[in-house]
């Protein structure tokens, strides 16, 4: 997608530029020559670029600094059950309560929010999965994430929430503990491919399409109606067991398949169709998981296996 000339005028602030997700939005918004800044408490990393920089807490931008742009990425939580689990007060002040306040601010300013939100609300612990979120949440991450949506809601600010399923593939800073990108390093590195709960489900989300995704929307904020109301769209590429995926990527990889004791996770399934519907060669979108290891290998510059065309 070259959606360049569309977004002249556009100027976005990425906060999180420095994470995960964020570098992917950096790395493919530099390669559209977009108008970029960026926040986040680390560095930026080598070789993106952003026109400024500001690292420091996004809650301390003012209100002169933010009235210059066009649109808010907002990339910046805990980003995992995990870290919310070791840091339950600070997961809830910078998921929630801070978040608030700061689409409060952008509310004031009538620019509109893009943010990460969560899909395993829409997950059991019980084995089982459903397109309705359970708002009894046992852990703090999904309850800070689902608190967030349901007070926008209520408030009626412009935003869009992106439940993410599992998010994997490259990105500048890349993250290997993501179920896909876990399993991938460990077959390269390990010579294995370790899986635990085979039969429940997963909903995964590559990096390439979301960025594109998140594009196709920084191009649509310019028309001042575009995000009326507040809206959560679910976006997933697969689902299936992991059992399956980790079966495709050890098939790729020629390693063995090593089974270790269900540890009784949960699983959640989420529709393509709100992803695919913004992209438009369903040919692309639905490439193998072999396809998608290939491009992770490509990208990380390792050594492919001898069955596989480069």
């Amino acid at each position: 997608m070259d959606s360049s000339a569309d977004c002249d005028e556009t100027r976005i602030l990425l906060i999180g530029g420095s994470g995960y997700l964020g570098s992917r939005f950096a790395y493919e918004i530099n390669k559209r020559g977009w108008m970029l800044d960026g926040c986040d408490r680390l560095p930026p990393l080598p070789g993106l670029q952003f026109n400024n920089f500001f690292q420091m807490d996004y809650a301390d931008l003012t209100v002169e600094i933010l009235s210059k742009y066009s649109a808010v990425l907002w990339f910046a939580g805990h980003s995992t059950v995990g870290k919310c689990i070791d840091d339950p007060a600070g997961s809830v002040h910078n998921n929630l309560t801070e978040l608030l306040f700061f689409a409060a601010k952008l509310n004031e300013l009538d620019i509109p929010l893009i943010y990460a939100s969560t899909a395993s609300i829409y997950s059991s612990e019980q084995n089982e999965f459903t397109l309705v979120a359970d708002e009894r949440r046992a852990n703090i991450y999904d309850s800070g994430k689902l608190s967030f949506d349901i007070t926008l809601n209520a408030l009626g600010y412009r935003a869009i929430g992106l439940r993410l399923a599992t998010v994997a593939g490259w990105a500048p800073h890349i993250r290997w503990e993501t179920i896909f990108n876990s399993m991938n390093h460990r077959a390269y590195n390990d010579g294995r491919v370790y899986i635990t709960n085979p039969s429940n489900f997963r909903s995964i989300l590559f990096t390439d399409e979301l960025a594109d995704y998140v594009l196709r929307l920084l191009v649509n904020v310019q028309k001042k109606d575009s995000i009326k109301t507040p809206t959560q769209i679910p976006l997933s590429c697969w689902s299936g067991t992991i059992g399956a995926l980790g079966a495709e990527i050890a098939a790729f990889w020629g390693v063995p398949l090593e089974f270790g004791p269900d540890s009784g996770t949960y699983s959640f399934v989420l529709p393509d169709s709100p992803l695919r519907s913004y992209l438009n060669d369903s040919h692309i979108f639905y490439r193998s998981i072999a396809d998608r290891c290939r491009d992770l290998a490509r990208s990380m510059n390792w050594r492919l296996p001898n069955n596989v065309k480069d």
